[in-house]
C-alpha cells in the first residue's frame, strides 16, 4: 500500500493450480490492492498528486530586487541573481567568507585552499577535500560565480529560500561601505 501510494503501480497476484483429470486450471486472484479498493485508490493518488502540484506551486517565490550598490542601480533581479550579486560586492570590497557567514550561517559556503578561475578546477579540487557530498546544483559556481578571498575558492548556496531579502538587507546594513539599499519589486 505504501508503494501504491507513491505512484508505484505494483500488484500481488495469488495463483492456485487445480487438476481436473488431465487439465490443469488457474485459480487467479488479486490479493493486494483488493479489487474492490482498486478505484477508490486511484482517486486518493490522484488527489494526492494535485496536492502535492498545489503546494509547490504555492510554494514558489518569484519575488524581484531593485538593488543599488555604490550608485549602480540594478532592476528586477531574481532571489539568485540578487543574493550573488550581494554577495560578490561584498567579497570584492574585502569583506571576508568568515564575517559574512554570521549573516548568511556557517553551512552555506564550502571552499579549496586554491585560487580556481572555473567551476570544473573548483569541482576536482573539491571533490579532493573529502568533506561533504558536492551537488553542484546547489552553489553558485559557473565560472564568474566563484569568489576568490586570501587564497581560497569559495562557493556560496544558492539555496536561500524566503530568506534573500532578510540576509541581503542584514548585509547592508552591517557593510555601510558598500552604500547600498535593497527592495523588492512588486510591479
Amino acid at each position: 500500500m505504501w508503494l501504491i501510494e507513491r505512484d508505484i503501480d505494483i500488484k500481488c497476484i495469488r495463483i492456485r493450480p487445480h487438476k481436473d483429470g488431465e487439465n490443469i486450471y488457474f485459480d487467479i486472484q488479486q490479493i493486494i490492492p483488493l479489487p474492490e479498493t482498486t478505484d477508490y485508490q486511484v482517486k486518493i493518488r490522484e488527489k494526492a498528486t494535485e496536492q502535492r502540484q498545489a503546494r509547490r506551486e504555492g510554494q514558489r517565490d518569484y519575488s524581484k530586487f531593485d538593488i543599488s550598490i555604490n550608485g549602480k542601480e540594478y532592476h528586477k533581479l531574481d532571489k539568485r541573481a540578487t543574493m550573488i550579486l550581494a554577495i560578490k560586492e561584498c567579497i570584492d570590497n574585502g569583506i571576508s567568507p568568515d564575517e559574512l557567514k554570521e549573516i548568511t550561517g556557517k553551512g552555506k559556503w564550502i571552499y579549496v585552499n586554491k585560487i580556481c578561475t572555473n567551476r570544473k578546477d573548483f569541482e576536482s579540487e573539491y571533490t579532493l577535500t573529502g568533506k561533504r557530498k558536492y551537488d553542484e546544483s546547489r552553489w553558485f559556481n559557473a565560472d564568474n560565480e566563484l569568489l576568490v578571498f586570501q587564497n581560497r575558492t569559495y562557493v556560496y548556496s544558492n539555496q536561500q529560500g524566503k530568506d534573500t531579502e532578510r540576509i541581503v538587507t542584514e548585509i547592508f546594513k552591517k557593510y555601510t561601505q558598500l552604500n547600498s539599499t535593497i527592495k523588492k519589486n512588486d510591479s
